[in-house]
């Protein structure tokens, strides 16, 4: 977890690696990765899977607007691929 200097902004990530593939719950948004591997976000979470594994990419940072949230997001994903 990150603060900021006023330690009144939190950002947050979470990086889950799993070698099986869990259920998610909730309605998915399909998002196009690098190496054209497509992703599901649900809300402040990613997932995808790359050779097997699966990866779960959790972000939160309430000072950015949702479409920022989206961009910056997949960008942590396809640093990973």
């Amino acid at each position: 977890m990150t603060t900021a200097k006023d330690q009144s902004e939190e950002i947050i990530l979470l990086i889950g690696v799993e070698n099986f593939q869990a259920e998610h719950i909730g309605t998915t948004e399909d998002v196009q990765l690098a190496k054209d591997v497509v992703a599901k976000l649900i809300g402040n979470t990613l997932f995808f899977e790359k050779e097997g594994i699966n990866y779960t990419v959790s972000y939160i940072n309430k000072n950015i607007s949702s479409e920022q949230h989206k961009k910056d997001i997949v960008k942590i994903a396809n640093q990973m691929l």
